[in-house]
């Protein structure tokens, strides 16, 4: 709500301040996060919350990994309701006002879960236990592994937009589908997580795999998708044109997305001791990973394109 209200008022501070060049940049920068840190830093905060309510066994882990899938799922949902529907049909204003009441009726409920369900943390104990050992390798892993999908995310939403259009459908499209594959993805890994003795060599071998997903995005990209049989441009509604749009995002976005989604429950289960505080196991592993995600998305789009272009970003 305070954004819905705010950035109104603040345009007209970044109209009159903000420029061009690295200046601008930088404004646009600190507009940004003045205007979306507070809500993502409690959206962040709420899978760690969750979290608490397991135990970090084998068991548990793949629990992890379920809430990150099914958080997953209703971010699809909410990329295409927002995109397709909300701002299309309304405006800002009402889907802003249709997220706010979806977020009391899910507040509401977890605080009525909350003060009927018992639970003891033990705290006291979860503090002693000692994480597994070379558990930094793990959360560098999965820090790179977040920093591909962004930086990867970044440059196929520009190529693609050069296909379907630069209008906001393209975006909740590409979007969706990408997130669609990490909640499948993230399943697939729970029950993984849940039956393997070496969760670090499965995490391993789905980081190799994905070298070869990204590299399979960059053909359908330059030698595929373009040669495909067909005139997008004779469709009589654009609505004819985006289920082809969803397939060809899928062709190319879904092997990787479905890949990364899994390193996230791998992961987890990687650094997972037997009493662990799973609030802090997946605060550490989730923090590693979106910190690698800021990473990719700013050098993505600000440094590699400008420098190396999409062809050698990928590379």
């Amino acid at each position: 709500l305070l954004i819905l209200f705010g950035v109104p008022l603040f345009a007209n501070v970044y109209t009159a301040w903000g420029g061009s060049g690295p200046v601008g940049l930088v404004f646009r920068a600190i507009a940004a996060s003045i205007c979306l840190l507070p809500p993502t830093i409690l959206m962040g905060a709420t899978l760690p919350a969750m979290s608490r309510w397991v135990e970090t066994s084998p068991q548990g882990v793949a629990w992890l990994g379920y809430f990150y899938g099914g958080n997953t799922g209703g971010a699809v949902i909410g990329s295409l309701l927002a995109g397709f529907y909300l701002l299309r049909v309304f405006d800002m204003a009402t889907a802003t006002y249709v997220a706010v009441a979806l977020n009391l009726l899910v507040g509401g409920l977890a605080l009525l879960i909350a003060g009927a369900t018992p639970y003891e943390a033990g705290a006291g104990v979860r503090d002693k236990v000692k994480p597994a050992a070379g558990s930094w390798a793990v959360y560098i892993a999965i820090a790179l592994s977040g920093m591909t999908a962004l930086a990867s995310q970044v440059i196929w939403t520009r190529t693609l937009s050069l296909l379907f259009g630069a209008t906001v459908y393209t975006f909740s499209l590409i979007l969706a589908v990408f997130l669609f594959g990490i909640g499948i993805g993230s399943s697939l890994g729970s029950v993984m997580a849940r039956g393997l003795d070496r969760p670090r060599l499965a995490l391993g071998w789905v980081q190799m795999l994905l070298c070869g997903a990204i590299a399979w995005a960059a053909y359908t990209l330059a030698l595929s998708l373009p040669f495909w049989p067909i005139d997008p441009s004779i469709a009589t509604s654009p609505w004819y044109n985006f289920p082809l749009d969803l397939a060809r995002a899928f062709w190319v976005v879904l092997p990787a997305s479905i890949l990364w989604g899994a390193s996230f429950p791998l992961a987890l289960a990687s650094v997972a001791t037997k009493g662990q505080d799973p609030g802090r196991l997946v605060g550490g592993v989730y923090a590693a990973n979106t910190v690698g995600a800021i990473v990719g998305a700013i050098g993505g789009s600000l440094l590699m394109v400008t420098w190396l272009g999409t062809q050698h970003s990928q590379q």
